[in-house]
């Protein structure tokens, strides 16, 4: 069985992961922006690996919007 979203119509195995989609990505800003640059993603690792890779010796600091 899966669940799909009904305004982008993503699909997941779990309804778990459906609301957890609804509720911080399906049509919502990035939440997490880089703190060097102008960055922005929705998942917060995604920051992380982004600052350790271009920013390289800068503390690793992310911010939340």
């Amino acid at each position: 069985m899966s669940y799909h979203c009904p305004i982008c119509n993503a699909g997941y195995t779990y309804k778990k992961t459906l609301k957890t989609h609804m509720k911080y990505d399906c049509g919502k800003e990035p939440r997490f922006k880089c703190p060097y640059c102008s960055k922005r993603d929705k998942c917060s690792s995604n920051i992380y690996k982004h600052i350790r890779m271009r920013h390289d010796g800068m503390p690793v600091i992310v911010h939340r919007n």
